[in-house]
């Protein structure tokens, strides 16, 4: 039984920031009416300093700070403006309205090593630009993300605005975390005094981006070659020549003393340069992200206005004389529930919280407080239609150009290829041509034409010699087709996806089908064919996640792993593969055993599974 002088100590403790007069007397008379006298209830601004509240000192902090207010920073004493990080990137005190990151910032200020903190913010700050990336670098350097719970525009009555929970830890210090990750990096990239957890972190970083180590070892070497054969690098290239840096070079006037030669090696170190600290700075991110063990806990609310009310477990009602919150599945009149609010809220029914037992298994708050604690919790049946857990690393996108920490609460769950040989992007080791439709606004460039074009109604995983329609050379020359060479394998990734067939000519193709063409010898046109067709990477799965009923050629060339063994294990699979079509030809054989057995061959191989399951 707690005491009476240890309740009144643990009240001592509490401080609450209000800056508006009426509702810091309206909290003060509160706390004396429930007789908590000793809590302290300060009158002002919660970004200044007050002599009562000391930094690094809070274990809990909890925050509904306001949003959009323009010119705050204009009313901060100049102390207190400068002790704010953000403050270096603003670039306009009059305008800026960012006010709801300063309180993140300022929490970040006041908690202690391992304090935790509960933030009510609006849901632009997982991806707005500008001084929002500043802030979400900052949450991502200092705090480990617990939760995150997004609410919809009718949690706050008529304010209209969506919400976000952030559920924050901070990182224990000291050291401080985020500089040993920073000190690590700069080690690799400047191939300086480079420790064996320095170059495992970039490893780990190149498997999660898909990049081959062999190449990504160019960027502490200092000359950059197959790197640049990478998508994400060419992206790099393009990007680079758009700068002022770069145009500054090229307008530079030749002379004897600056030769074409010179301008050449100026422009490639700093392409180089310019490549290197993007990349830097992900890895850095990456190393933070891969830190924290624990997942993301997701929670979202229904979009409908009824689920909303029932998952808030309360509506807000306008009703003349009796405006305001209204608890759902409450048993006392609204009359009674203006006089006992708590009354009310013990009855109150939401997956969110139970009133009357606060380690409820079944509700939301338990699994988030849960996760505070590092205790792993299965997701209740009846919670999963409104939470999820996100590895936070996978909530991040490292192959942005600029790496802008965007917050993503939906992700698409990557397949994994486990294989005894390299798995490559399917983009680093096959040109991926797109094709297109000519006008058909021009009736003759169907008319007469002997150049065969493909739809997808054509493909039946067949060897397509012919086509219905055949296009003209001036349709291909004044259309955005392209030239399959014969033995090509087309897939269609549009509408139909995953369907396959062989080119039997030179052919050309419309827009929802891909020509893989290899890059080198290290893969064999058929054995990419055999791939595909057996369906061990369900395109049309994830393709119907992510994009609709539609991929694109960058999710192509990114997002799809293919295996490559030697040149010897795909002629072996080739002949297997081939023998058991004559059996399927000639027998009564059903599609499923086909391919079940197709798949198997893959796993006798080893080409799938080997170290793991596809």
């Amino acid at each position: 039984m707690i005491s009476q002088k240890e309740l009144k100590d643990y009240y001592a403790q509490l401080y609450g920031i209000e800056k508006e007069y009426r509702l810091s007397k309206v909290s003060k008379v509160s706390a004396f009416m429930y007789g908590q006298d000793e809590i302290n209830i300060i009158y002002g601004d919660g970004l200044v300093e007050h002599s009562q509240i000391a930094p690094n000192s809070f274990s809990v902090l909890i925050a509904n700070p306001p949003y959009s207010v323009k010119g705050f920073l204009e009313t901060l004493p100049e102390k207190d403006k400068n002790k704010y990080e953000l403050t270096k990137s603003v670039t306009n005190f009059d305008t800026n309205n960012s006010i709801e990151l300063f309180f993140l910032e300022r929490a970040e200020q006041l908690l202690q090593s391992e304090g935790v903190a509960g933030i009510i913010v609006p849901s632009s700050i997982l991806s707005n630009g500008n001084l929002y990336v500043k802030a979400r670098k900052m949450i991502l350097e200092n705090f480990d993300i617990i939760a995150i719970t997004e609410f919809g525009s009718k949690t706050f009555g008529s304010t209209g605005t969506n919400t976000v929970v952030l559920f924050l830890q901070k990182k224990k210090y000291p050291p401080k975390e985020f500089d040993n990750y920073k000190y690590a990096i700069e080690r690799w990239f400047n191939n300086d005094d480079v420790l064996e957890e320095d170059t495992n972190i970039v490893k780990e970083y190149c498997q999660h981006i898909a990049v081959a180590y062999d190449k990504y070892i160019e960027l502490q070497i200092g000359e950059l070659s197959e790197l640049l054969t990478v998508d994400l690098f060419k992206d790099y290239i393009d990007e680079f020549q758009k700068t002022e840096v770069a145009k500054r070079i090229l307008k530079k006037k030749l002379t004897d003393k600056y030769r074409k030669e010179q301008q050449a090696a100026e422009f490639k170190q700093e392409q180089f340069q310019f490549i290197k600290e993007r990349e830097q700075d992900k890895v850095t991110y990456f190393a933070v992200a891969t830190s924290q063990r624990r997942d993301v806990i997701i929670v979202k609310s229904p979009t409908g206005n009824n689920e909303a009310k029932q998952f808030l477990g309360y509506e807000w009602s306008k009703r003349k004389g009796s405006e305001g919150i209204k608890y759902l599945g409450v048993t006392i009149s609204d009359d009674e529930m203006e006089v006992s609010k708590n009354q009310a809220l013990n009855d109150i029914q939401t997956p969110l919280f139970n009133p009357l037992d606060l380690e409820d298994t079944t509700k939301i708050n338990t699994v988030v407080r849960n996760n505070f604690e590092g205790k792993f919790q299965e997701i209740p049946a009846e919670l999963e239609k409104f939470v999820s857990r996100l590895s936070l690393v996978d909530m991040l996108d490292f192959t942005q150009i600029n790496f802008d920490a965007q917050i993503k609460t939906s992700v698409e769950k990557q397949q994994v290829l486990h294989s005894k040989y390299p798995v490559e992007k399917l983009g680093d080791i096959v040109d991926v041509k797109i094709g297109g439709t000519p006008s058909r606004k021009n009736r003759a460039f169907y008319q007469g034409g002997d150049n065969p074009w493909v739809s997808i109604s054509e493909m039946n995983g067949n060897n397509i010699v012919s086509t219905k329609e055949m296009i003209t050379d001036e349709a291909v020359e004044k259309s955005n087709v392209k030239l399959i060479p014969k033995g090509t394998t087309l897939l269609s990734f549009k509408l139909s996806i995953g369907k396959t067939a062989i080119a039997g000519v030179d052919l050309y193709t419309n827009e929802a089908i891909a020509g893989l063409i290899p890059v080198d010898s290290r893969l064999l046109d058929k054995y990419i064919f055999i791939y595909f067709s057996s369906k061990l990477f369900d395109l049309e799965n994830v393709g119907n996640k992510a994009f609709g009923k539609s991929l694109n050629s960058k999710f192509l060339k990114n997002n799809v792993l293919i295996p490559v063994p030697p040149i010897k294990v795909q002629e072996q699979l080739i002949a297997e593969v081939e023998k058991l079509d004559e059996q399927y030809e000639n027998s009564r054989m059903k599609i499923e055993d086909y391919r079940r057995q197709i798949e198997e061959i893959f796993r006798e191989l080893e080409i799938v599974g080997g170290g793991g399951d596809l």
